[in-house]
């Protein structure tokens, strides 16, 4: 905290001309009390009070802030986010779609948010806690809370925000959300908006377990638009537990395109192209050394999405895991000069490795 006001003593000297009750929220407190959230962000969230719109705005202009959600009083300044605390009411679908007010009460203003790890605040001068709703021993216990089933239905984004948030920090949930969360809407939800939290789940240290809320929510189905039976879905876990930190982290988010596709022939590479167009053309079928080879032709074993321990240790005896095989097509003159080409390098591997044994 000292660190932050020596840093951007600027900013904080600002704030404090204006008003003392401002306020860190989000991120920065919560990895303060969840035991996996090592906070790494350097972007921080301020809520402040005591502040009339006129004088919220002046600020801006004296801090050189930019707006990025001014009709919901968001001000930007280098890495913070500036924000008058509010109060939101849902007007319609949109993201956008709600009405708002400007809210000095700090409890009021706090209920607005999805869960209880991020309804705690902290004075940015005081260094003082507010906890109104029990967050501080939500994130000790690592525990998901909705805060308030009224202002959480508003958004039916968080419903996927909740798995995102299990798949970072290993959190349990109650039966009575985990219920609260099946009867909620996703449909009007943009694709977009949609596939961002997706791709936090993959990227996630415990993809497997977002995925499997994901599916206890009954939105997994719709999000991918497929049905998978519950056998082979826990396959997919199963695997995608196994293999995950095998598998580089560029397609780390692709592993359960790969796995619905390779091993229960459902597609839904369509639904997703700007993920799957990395590993569209990779070859699926590595039953053996020579298909492994015949992929080693085009990436490097280590790249490949479908990777296990099986095949990682394969490739490593045939010396094809961390680089691709490497041929020089100089002197070929046509694609038959190119195929037997590759098939002798292939073989002279095979042997190698034969050899060896």
């Amino acid at each position: 905290m000292n660190n932050l006001i020596k840093n951007d003593e600027f900013l904080f000297k600002s704030i404090l001309k204006y008003t003392n009750r401002a306020y860190f929220v989000g991120g920065f407190t919560r990895s303060h009390f969840l035991k996996n959230d090592n906070f790494s962000s350097n972007d921080f969230d301020i809520e402040l009070y005591d502040l009339s719109l006129d004088d919220f705005h002046k600020l801006a202009k004296e801090l050189g802030a930019n707006g990025v959600g001014k009709d919901f009083f968001v001000y930007k300044y280098k890495n913070y986010d500036i924000a008058l605390a509010r109060k939101e009411n849902k007007i319609g679908n949109k993201h956008r779609d709600f009405s708002v007010s400007i809210e000095q009460d700090e409890k009021i203003a706090c209920k607005r948010r999805d869960f209880t790890m991020n309804a705690i605040l902290q004075n940015i001068f005081t260094k003082q806690y507010l906890d109104f709703y029990g967050g501080i021993n939500d994130c000790k216990n690592q525990y998901l809370r909705i805060l308030n089933y009224d202002t959480f239905s508003e958004d039916a984004l968080r419903v996927l925000r909740a798995c995102a948030f299990i798949a970072r920090f290993k959190l349990k949930i109650s039966k009575n959300d985990i219920n609260y969360m099946k009867k909620m809407d996703i449909s009007y939800l943009s694709k977009m908006r949609i596939d961002l939290e997706i791709m936090k789940i993959f990227n996630s240290t415990y993809p497997e377990i977002g995925l499997y809320y994901l599916y206890k929510i009954e939105k997994l189905n719709k999000v991918f638009h497929c049905n998978i039976d519950k056998k082979n879905f826990f396959k997919i876990l199963q695997t995608i537990k196994k293999n995950k930190n095998l598998v580089c982290q560029e397609k780390r988010a692709a592993l359960f395109l790969f796995y619905t596709k390779y091993f229960f022939n459902i597609d839904i590479f369509n639904n997703y192209k700007k993920l799957s167009s990395k590993i569209i053309k990779e070859e699926f079928l590595v039953s053996n050394d020579y298909t492994l080879c015949k992929l080693a032709l085009k990436i490097p074993i280590k790249s490949f999405i479908g990777l296990n321990n099986n095949i990682k240790n394969r490739a490593i005896k045939l010396g094809i895991f961390e680089d691709k095989i490497n041929i020089d097509y100089s002197n070929c003159k046509s694609k038959e000069d190119i195929f037997q080409l590759q098939e002798e390098k292939i073989k002279e591997l095979l042997k190698r490795e034969i050899s060896t044994l």
